[in-house]
């Protein structure tokens, strides 16, 4: 992701697309293990800055459930943020 230093537009992309990870990942874990899910729930709440929640969220998939987090290669999640910024900026209204 380096080519994506000096450009904010691409390192926006990517974040969308890892956070969209993230959410995928969280609804897994509430199909797969609700009593962890409820756990993880609990312990994002606590979190007041988005990374930790984040970075909180991957611990309890990793240890506590034991399940691998997804994760698309960076090409990819350049190539899904720009999509969907694309898809929100055609076809939502901004005011």
């Amino acid at each position: 992701m380096a080519s994506a230093v000096n450009y904010p537009s691409l390192k926006i992309a990517v974040r969308i697309a890892k956070n969209l990870q993230d959410e995928i990942d969280f609804l897994y874990l509430e199909g797969v293990d609700m009593n962890t899910f409820r756990r993880a729930t609990a312990n994002v709440t606590t979190k007041s800055r988005l990374h930790e929640k984040c970075a909180s969220l991957r611990w309890f998939l990793k240890n506590a459930a034991g399940i691998p987090s997804f994760a698309w290669p960076d090409n990819e999640k350049m190539a899904i943020g720009q999509a969907l910024i694309v898809l929100r900026n055609n076809h939502i209204d901004w005011f």
